[in-house]
């Protein structure tokens, strides 16, 4: 499980927030509402910030050339995805 890490006085990371407003459709928000429900997060804020680090590690590892794979549980199958970059 990955937790987002929280700004703390020993990280060097400032305590300044800034608020982000995000219109989202009816299908997005049902979208949010059912990853809150399966990663048990405890409020909309935390399954983004969840998605962020995500997402943020994904683009590292693209960055360096590596490729992101998914082996079926069962089959043993390896997919590979593309992702495009700008």
């Amino acid at each position: 499980m990955l937790i987002p890490e929280s700004p703390t006085a020993d990280s060097g990371v400032s305590k300044k927030r800034t608020r982000v407003q995000l219109d989202l459709s009816d299908r997005e928000v049902a979208r949010l509402k059912r990853v809150r429900a399966l990663s048990e997060d405890t409020s909309d804020k935390a399954t983004v910030l969840r998605a962020l680090t995500v997402y943020e590690h994904v683009v590292n590892e693209l960055e360096t050339g590596n490729d992101l794979l998914a082996k079926d549980g069962k089959t043993g199958e390896i997919t590979v995805f593309k992702f495009l970059l700008c």
